[in-house]
């Protein structure tokens, strides 16, 4: 047990395995504060300008290691400085055509124009600082060329804080765990981290494959985990933005892919790697990053099993809120509270070859982005793979509320068949475009396998009303919506709304009953979906949206109405 209100520096190594009956704790006794365990290193380093770099630009070879983490600690706060990858150090050139000394020797006005929205915005901005390794020498540059001396810094190598390396049964709990390249890392089963604030590290819990165990049974609860990136600009939705601070949300997105980054986000708050089966991630708060919550497992013929991720806040992420990947089967997301991410929910890679088990069951969940800007549901394809199988992926009873557009699709979607093992329905859709895709996808009755009884407000955009679109849904926008004054909203987008039902609702009551055997309009059956058991609703039929009661973290940001209201 770890004493409340103290720090303790280092990095836990767990040696032994609990049992069923005796788990191993690590925690807290006393009062105060929960305890600090801090996996970086207080080193006394002494940084000697490096002007041969640029102006600014500091160097030093005390740190014994090349550093894969950095934290600027002032005021008891730790806070990310960014870290420049290795490959740009060395001397390759990133999409953007810098080196990592190109980035460092940047003047404090420098422009950059973000590749997106083309807008020109200052370099530093959502950066601050940036630091990078290569020839034995760490170097550092703070945007207003200040003195590294007089900061307290301190570097953290390619390790995890808390390692649970193919143990099981331990518990970690009511910490304050500081990262080093993981905050806490799982390759274990029948482990439980619970109540703690997870701060920094490229991943905050990374539940992955070790020495070809895959990790079972795990649980993550009620923990707070964020980056805390150095700047002052909040990471989260951008796409179609008109303002600054858009162009400042896609830069920390830009730089952390292909600078911080090679082609990826660098910064997960919670991910599965390769797992096993029955992990459960539940009541957590996932903030101010990148990414919030990925899962995937490349070896797809040993899928990863009911793996479960509900009653979760995830909010401010630069990139996406929830990841859905290959090599997943009867994955549940649902209950959750997602919100201002680039893209909330990404189904990502959906032509990845042999890929024959994958399915996945999103209900119950709440969306919500600013008026026009970041999208809800992104469908990503790799690129046009013959013969790829189609995954069966089942999006009910949520609620969208705000954001550019509701669906948008990769380029590669048609030729790859598009969604066909997937269906949409008892759905609320308020966004300004429902679909943004291609013509050929939009006009191909059989590009989505169901989209039916769903709230359907939002553009058509260019190609008209979706020949996927089946005759229950109620559709309050259209192609033609601004000439004729039509109102595309469900909900006011300008703000969250309380996701609530009108009493008079059209909503209420048109839905169909999928905690039995249903049929769509194409003749489809389907068994009855998770989540929604016998007598779910009252009345003839289920309301549109999500409907069920949701976490206790989320209800106390979110009131949510009942059945009875």
């Amino acid at each position: 047990m770890f004493v409340r209100g103290e720090v303790f520096e280092g990095r836990l190594y767990v040696s032994h395995s609990g049992t069923a009956e005796a788990p191993i704790t690590f925690g807290a006794y006393g009062t105060g504060d929960a305890p600090i365990i801090d996996g970086s290193d207080s080193l006394a380093i002494t940084w000697v300008a490096a002007p041969e770099v640029g102006t600014g630009v500091w160097k030093t070879q005390n740190i014994p290691y090349e550093p894969r983490y950095m934290f600027l600690v002032s005021g008891g706060e730790y806070k990310t400085v960014p870290a420049i990858h290795d490959n740009w150090m060395d001397g390759a050139t990133n999409t953007f055509g810098m080196t990592g000394f190109d980035a460092l020797s940047q003047a404090p006005g420098a422009t950059f124009t973000t590749m997106y929205l083309k807008m020109n915005i200052v370099f530093w901005d959502g950066l601050d600082a940036l630091y990078g390794s290569t020839g034995g020498f760490t170097y550092i540059r703070f945007r207003d060329n200040d003195d590294p001396n007089t900061k307290d810094l301190r570097p953290a190598p390619y390790k995890a804080t808390i390692k649970i390396r193919l143990k099981n049964y331990i518990v970690v709990q009511d910490l304050k765990v500081y990262g080093a390249c993981y905050n806490i890392y799982i390759g274990g089963d029948h482990n439980i981290i619970d109540n703690c604030t997870l701060i920094g590290g490229q991943k905050k819990v990374y539940i992955a494959v070790t020495d070809g165990h895959r990790p079972s049974n795990n649980t993550v609860r009620n923990c707070t985990m964020t980056p805390l990136f150095l700047t002052d600009y909040a990471p989260g939705p951008w796409n179609n933005g008109k303002d600054y601070v858009h162009g400042v949300r896609e830069n920390i997105y830009l730089q952390s892919k292909y600078l911080t980054g090679t082609s990826s986000s660098n910064d997960v708050e919670l991910q599965l790697y390769n797992a096993g089966n029955h992990n459960a991630l539940h009541n957590n708060v996932l903030h101010g990053g990148l990414v919030g919550f990925t899962s995937y497992n490349d070896d797809v013929a040993q899928p990863c099993v009911a793996s479960i991720f509900y009653n979760n806040t995830v909010y401010n992420m630069s990139s996406v809120g929830v990841v859905v990947s290959h090599g997943n089967k009867e994955q549940l997301i649902y209950n959750n509270l997602v919100y201002n991410c680039n893209i909330n929910l990404r189904p990502h890679r959906l032509n990845t070859p042999d890929d024959n088990q994958r399915s996945h069951y999103i209900y119950n969940n709440r969306f919500y982005n600013p008026e026009g800007v970041g999208e809800h549901l992104y469908c990503h394809y790799m690129d046009t793979t013959p013969g790829a199988p189609n995954p069966y992926i089942y999006i009910y009873h949520n609620s969208f509320s705000g954001g550019k557009a509701l669906l948008s699709m990769s380029g590669y979607a048609y030729e790859n068949g598009g969604l066909v093992n997937t269906i949409f329905v008892n759905n609320i859709f308020s966004s300004d475009i429902l679909i943004w895709a291609n013509k050929e996808f939009i006009q191909n009755s059989s590009m989505i396998g169901a989209f039916d009884y769903n709230w359907c407000g939002g553009y058509y955009w260019y190609h008209g009303r979706p020949a996927w679109m089946g005759i229950h849904n109620i559709e309050t926008g259209g192609y033609d919506w601004k000439e004729v004054g039509a109102y595309p909203y469900f909900w006011n987008p300008t703000s969250m709304p309380d996701f609530k039902l009108p009493v008079d609702s059209k909503a209420r009551g048109a839905s169909i009953d999928v905690s039995q055997q249903f049929i769509t309009i194409d003749g489809t059956v389907y068994n009855a979906l998770p989540g929604m058991k016998s007598g779910y609703f009252s009345g003839a039929a289920p309301d549109l949206g999500g409907i069920r009661p949701i976490a206790p973290n989320i209800l106390s940001i979110l009131p949510i109405r009942s059945e009875a209201d």
